[in-house]
């Protein structure tokens, strides 16, 4: 990928997305919580600092959903028995996903508490 043009390492990209989006439920789910989310800051109309918030937000979770992917897909192409470690690593990397999650509905919490106490 290296010294390719911009426009074929972006297609790169994309098709990893898709890949990864193809694979994961819980990948759609995440997809299917920001389109919510967003559509909730449209309603909402809060302040711009709460958009670049949660849309920061959104994309870290995002981002770790695709890397646990990522991980998980590279260990099982390393090792496809069930191995305690690969276990471990693939646990480790859903609690990533699981941190940025509840990271995620504090954010949501605390932009309600804001629009509807303040």
């Amino acid at each position: 990928m290296k010294n390719k043009h911009l426009f074929i390492r972006v297609g790169f990209a994309l098709s990893g997305l898709r890949y990864a989006i193809g694979r994961e439920k819980s990948l759609r789910f995440q997809l299917i919580a920001a389109i919510a989310a967003s559509v909730l800051l449209v309603v909402l109309q809060p302040a711009l600092y709460w958009w670049a918030i949660v849309i920061i937000v959104i994309a870290m979770v995002l981002a770790a959903e695709i890397f646990n992917t990522a991980i998980e897909g590279i260990c099982d192409f390393i090792q496809p028995e069930n191995d305690e470690r690969i276990k471990n690593i693939k646990d480790v990397a859903a609690g990533a996903v699981l941190v940025t999650s509840l990271g995620a509905v504090v954010v949501a919490c605390l932009l309600l508490l804001d629009l509807f106490v303040n």
